[in-house]
């Protein structure tokens, strides 16, 4: 039986958690972050005819969203950060797109996640009384995940090539 080397090393090691992960936007560290969720999705078309089974497919749709959840203070830190690199009210903080990188670092092993060309879609504050932090959640609007650089789908044009190369698309 062959064993995969990857899980071979992590015998006895610790294994990623919450604690691990290190979450900056545009470079900028948040430590307030309580939750985040990223997916991604690449659905093709089917090519039936007059057949039951499929005959062939489409390269497919790409798409990427996301969610996070963080402390009521650092949330009002990031959409000032944002209201600001939208030029005075040109811009709202919902139509600026930045980079979320999420480091996940364990017993020296490092994986880093890209959420490319996100944009606040929703965000939403929901407290009750009692003593928790208060915390915002935000959906996102994804152009692209990449995975320790690894992407789902390459790039099949120039557009894309352009879109991909634009990588930290507004500082905050």
């Amino acid at each position: 039986m062959a064993v995969i080397p990857a899980l071979d090393t992590l015998l006895g090691d610790n294994r990623y958690d919450f604690s691990s992960l290190e979450a900056s936007f545009n470079g900028v560290i948040f430590t307030g972050i309580t939750e985040i969720s990223y997916t991604q999705s690449l659905t093709p078309g089917i090519q039936r005819g007059a057949s039951a089974r499929k005959l062939g497919r489409t390269r497919g749709e790409y798409d990427a969203t996301g969610s996070f959840t963080m402390y009521k203070e650092d949330y009002s830190q990031l959409i000032a950060a944002l209201a600001a690199a939208g030029i005075g009210s040109l811009r709202g903080y919902g139509e600026l797109p930045f980079v979320i990188t999420a480091v996940y670092e364990e017993g020296g092993r490092i994986k880093v996640d890209k959420l490319k060309g996100a944009r606040i879609t929703n965000d939403e504050d929901s407290h009750s009384q009692g003593s928790d932090i208060l915390v915002v959640s935000a959906e996102l609007d994804l152009i692209e995940i990449e995975r320790d650089g690894a992407k789902m789908v390459g790039e099949s044009n120039i557009a894309g090539a352009l879109i991909g190369a634009a990588g930290a698309l507004l500082p905050i």
